[in-house]
Formats: C-alpha cells, structure tokens, sequence
C-alpha cells in the first residue's frame, strides 16, 4: 500500500518448546533438574535442542522455547524458520512500550511453569543454558527472575547497557545465582568484549561470576564449548 503507517498492539499468544527427557523417565519416579536451553537469533528450538544430545540428557529435563517473532530474513532468504525476541520493523517507541525483552524473559518462565506440570522436576529453581541471543537472555532470564534461576551458562552472549546499573546486580548476589561467561576470542559476530564486560560488572558486584575463554570456534557450538557444557551440568546442575 502507498504511504502506509503500522503500529504494533498487544495480543494474547501461543507460545511453543519442545522437551528433551532423560533416558528411562517413563520407568522412573524420580525428579530432574530442568535445564532451559535459549537458542540464538534466527535459529530455532529444533536446531539447538540437539545440543541436549550431544551435551547428554542422562538425569537432565531440557527444553527448548522457541522465541516469539519470525526473523524474516531466515524465513524468506534461507527458506528455514528462524526466530527472534522482537519485531524486526518496529519502531523504537513500538519497542519501548513493549518491553519485549521482559516479555520473553516472561515466556521463558512461562514455558518452564508449564513443563512443571507436566513433569517431576527437581526443586524450584531451573538452570539456563544460552548461545548467542540466547546468551543475552540466559543472563537477563537471572537479573529478571532471580529466585527461579539457580545458575546461567551464556555462551557469546552479554548485557545491553540498559542491564550494566549495579541495581540490576544485587538480586543476583542475593539469592547466589551462579553465572558463567564462555565466549570464543575470534567470535565475528559478538565481541568477546561483551562477555568480558558482563563478568567484569558483575564480579564488581560480588555476583558468583565465572568466565571460561575457548579458541577456534567462531561463532558456532563447536566442541569445546560442548565440553564446557558437558562439565557444567556434572559440576554444577547435577551437584549434590
């Protein structure tokens, strides 16, 4: 159409994740720590579940939410589903008013209140598990909801400046979420400067933060990041 205008509006919407069980549930009676995997921007809950088997789902509930909005450009360039945390052409008052980090942060939780009645998960606390995107969010999903965080693993992801004011910080102290930075030198898409900061900040803080550096991937789970996983959910989701 000529001269048009949009405007965005809240709605009411479905949200989806996919679960990954461990072996034997079915059989079992007993309860599971729930890990939350977040995947990166553009991606999908498909693609990055698969990290649940190559990481082992022995003793491990993971799901997958998949984030809210089509990335159109994988949709229509790549011919694949891809999807983001926000709408792509909304402007910035749209996007203010939405708050659409705090949305999907709101949905994630949503998402692991959901599995909880539908499976026997151990405790009340959850573990998050983000690459990219992810990253960012597995962070924010802690500064935001901190009594239902246990620990993060934000895998090239971050903070926003709007989270860098030590206010944000002081909950995650408080209720001793752990949180740990993995990030590759040679990362061409986000700067391992942005890791860096984000564990600089938060150990400033006084935040249980810990940052792991690996060469060699890129961008990508490449395997050394898969063994920084592997040793994260033995040392620190499935610790006595």
């Amino acid at each position: 159409p000529k001269d048009f205008v949009r405007h965005w509006v809240k709605i009411p919407a479905l949200g989806s994740y996919i679960v990954a069980l461990p072996p034997g549930y079915a059989a079992s009676k007993e309860t599971y720590p729930l890990v939350v995997i977040l995947h990166g921007n553009g991606s999908n809950e498909l693609n990055h579940g698969k990290l649940a088997d190559k990481a082992g789902r022995e003793g491990v509930i993971f799901i997958v939410p998949r984030a809210p909005y089509p990335h159109e450009q994988v949709f229509t360039g790549m011919g694949r589903p891809g999807w983001t945390w926000r709408p792509q052409d909304a402007a910035d008052d749209d996007i203010k008013a939405f708050e659409p980090a705090a949305r999907y942060v709101d949905s994630i939780i949503a998402s692991v209140d959901d599995a909880r009645k539908r499976y026997r998960v151990k405790g009340d606390k959850v573990y998050v598990f983000g690459h990219s995107m992810g990253g960012f969010f597995a962070n924010v999903s802690a500064i935001l909801r901190p009594t239902e965080v246990a620990a993060t693993f934000a895998y090239a992801g971050g903070l926003d400046e709007h989270y860098h004011e030590a206010k944000w910080f002081e909950p995650l102290k408080a209720n001793g979420v752990k949180m740990l930075h993995v990030h590759s030198a040679d990362d061409p898409v986000v700067s391992v400067n942005l890791s860096v900061q984000a564990h600089t900040l938060m150990q400033d803080a006084d935040v249980d933060s810990t940052i792991r550096l690996v060469d060699g991937v890129g961008h990508g789970v490449g395997e050394p990041v898969v063994d920084h996983l592997k040793t994260w959910l033995r040392e620190v989701v499935l610790a006595p």
